[in-house]
């Protein structure tokens, strides 16, 4: 799938992300409601039958993956983040979903024991962290042994980030074969409506943070 098919579908599904996912509270340095619109869009194309996430930090990326895998039908969430520091929080957040695990540990490590598991499931991911050197090549390199790996997306992918080269970097190794590879870049994905209802809630509860909505909410590389 090219960058235009796929920005030609985002519009699409934007009432079925909004109506599913409007309930996902804000997080500091949470994704968009863009980011997430994005992955309801890949998830609606590829439809994963697993979704793995490697960074989770205060779950609202995790959030809306569960509600992905609700909507679309995937079998499960796995979710590993390396800081133990919100683990009650987070575990708190996630209790109302029975769709997901939730483990703290080495995400190269978790997701280097699912290969096996899983078998030929469909697979999407999304990282979050790490975001650079050995353990985001690490990871790559596992995500690209899975059977079927549908879609990996990484955020905070942004121009001239130490993220997007070590993306690119494991595009061109493990994935470059029989995948395409695209950015959001605000100037190609020039609608940023979507983000209206995240701002009108930040403004109220996070005003401090309403910049990070600004030019970086356009931020996430896609191999699919």
């Amino acid at each position: 799938m090219n960058q235009e098919d796929f920005k030609v579908l985002l519009p699409k599904n934007m009432n079925g992300y909004m109506s599913a996912c409007s309930g996902v509270k804000y997080e500091p340095k949470g994704i968009s409601n863009f980011e997430g619109l994005c992955l309801w869009t890949l998830a609606g194309l590829c439809n994963p039958q697993i979704i793995i996430e490697s960074g989770v930090s205060k779950a609202r990326s995790t959030e809306i993956l569960c509600q992905i895998a609700k909507n679309f039908g995937s079998d499960h969430v796995y979710a590993f983040e390396k800081s133990p520091d919100f683990e009650a929080y987070v575990r708190q957040k996630l209790r109302k979903y029975q769709n997901v695990t939730y483990e703290i540990g080495n995400s190269c490590d978790k997701v280097s024991a699912l290969i096996g598991s899983v078998k030929n499931k469909r697979v999407g991911a999304f990282i979050d962290g790490p975001k650079k050197g050995k353990a985001y090549d690490v990871l790559m390199k596992n995500l690209s042994l899975f059977p079927q790996t549908e879609f990996v997306v990484t955020h905070d992918c942004y121009v001239g980030s130490p993220t997007r080269e070590a993306f690119l970097e494991g595009y061109r190794n493990y994935f470059a074969d029989k995948y395409d590879l695209f950015f959001t870049e605000q100037s190609t994905f020039p609608d940023r409506s979507i983000n209206a209802s995240l701002l009108r809630e930040m403004s109220k509860t996070h005003p401090d943070k309403m910049h990070a909505l600004d030019d970086n909410c356009y931020r996430i590389g896609i191999i699919t």
